[in-house]
């Protein structure tokens, strides 16, 4: 298991014992294999910045995902 996929299981793992019911995140809508990892472990999408950022002239979007505990689904 890659390093990104540990850091996502322990966060995941460690939600029952706070008060976290839900992780929220927002990824560049370009970076495809952080996205592929996020679905993997269960996360959905719940919406889109258009023009997150601008570097040099090029906008960039982000797009929201969200994992919420069994409880909030």
């Amino acid at each position: 298991m890659r390093l990104g996929s540990r850091l996502l299981e322990a966060c995941i793992a460690h939600m029952p014992r706070t008060q976290m019911s839900k992780i929220e995140l927002s990824v560049f809508s370009s970076n495809t294999a952080a996205i592929a990892l996020y679905r993997r472990f269960g996360f959905t999408e719940f919406g889109m910045v258009r023009d997150h950022r601008r570097l040099d002239g090029v906008s960039y979007d982000a797009l929201l995902m969200e994992l919420a505990t069994s409880s909030d689904a």
